[in-house]
């Protein structure tokens, strides 16, 4: 990333002028690269910063400091932040300050002073966290914002599965933990009905509906309120994804309906509704919370 081999090449520079050193990197370099020695101490930054780096969100956009592109006003941060919230796809942005991270980075190296004092907040730079939902696509959103003016960086996140929270072979019936940012939620697959009623709107032949009866808890500790049906996603046994299909009426179960507004301990249950074709079998079954995706197995379906 090149804010961070920046942080680093500025403060080489820094040191070694103190030190009554000649800098070994040119600051004004585009991709400026820090080589640092064994014994170095700075040599442990860029390992630590880059663990800073891969928040619980889909991108990082980095805002110019004013070191190596001209320092973003806060009006037209906040103009970029509404035109973020504004796009959709986008789930949540939060704005972290260059003092946020500083903090960030002391209470990682909080029994390094020698690492601490090797850096300053006006290294770091001003960050906005976005968070998509599983219709959203990171590349489309980096490169739309990565020219906009007064941004240094956009960094993509891969999203990653459940991990130690999910089931090692989740089946319906099974209950799969999701952290977010700001909450952890609880989603339960109870059933499949498949197949459904398709409610109001006709079928195209060859078509037919399956729907998913989910239970989503809040763990908190803030409210989650998310469209549920657009953050999950149904593999058929031909390796084809199908996103939420909308089923008014329909007699089978009861849809969400709707954003999912869920104060911390409060749960709800209702069905997500996808159209496939009749021939092909079930596969598996995602659904995103952020970052971490939760995987269900549903080749056991009759």
């Amino acid at each position: 990333m090149r804010w961070i081999h920046r942080a680093v090449v500025l403060t080489t520079a820094l040191t070694l002028a103190v030190a009554g050193c000649a800098p070994r990197q040119v600051v004004s370099d585009p991709e400026p690269r820090w080589e640092a020695t064994e014994s170095d101490p700075l040599n442990e930054l860029l390992p630590l910063l880059n663990d800073m780096s891969t928040p619980d969100s889909d991108l990082s956009v980095f805002l110019c400091t004013g070191h190596f592109c001209t320092a973003m006003t806060d009006e037209q941060r906040q103009q970029l932040i509404s035109e973020l919230q504004a796009t959709a796809g986008v789930i949540e942005v939060v704005f972290e300050s260059r003092d946020d991270l500083y903090k960030q980075f002391g209470e990682m190296v909080r029994e390094r002073p020698d690492l601490v004092e090797a850096v300053s907040p006006e290294q770091f730079p001003d960050v906005l966290r976005v968070t998509l939902d599983v219709r959203g696509d990171p590349g489309h959103f980096a490169d739309r914002f990565t020219t906009y003016p007064g941004v240094d960086e956009v960094q993509i996140h891969p999203r990653s599965p459940a991990g130690d929270e999910q089931p090692n072979e989740a089946t319906v019936g099974d209950a799969i933990r999701l952290g977010g940012s700001t909450t952890t939620i609880v989603v339960t697959i109870i059933e499949i009905i498949d197949p459904a009623d398709p409610g109001r709107r006709a079928l195209d032949e060859g078509r037919r509906v399956v729907a998913i009866d989910l239970l989503i808890e809040n763990l908190g500790p803030e409210t989650y309120d998310r469209r549920a049906d657009w953050q999950a996603t149904l593999i058929d046994t031909d390796h084809r994804q199908h996103s939420s299909t909308a089923r008014p009426r329909s007699t089978s179960c009861h849809g969400f309906d709707g954003s999912v507004t869920l104060t911390a301990g409060d749960l709800r249950r209702g069905c997500i509704f996808h159209e496939i074709s009749s021939n092909a079998g079930l596969r598996s079954y995602q659904f995103a919370h952020g970052r971490r995706i939760g995987t269900w197995d549903l080749t056991d379906q009759p």
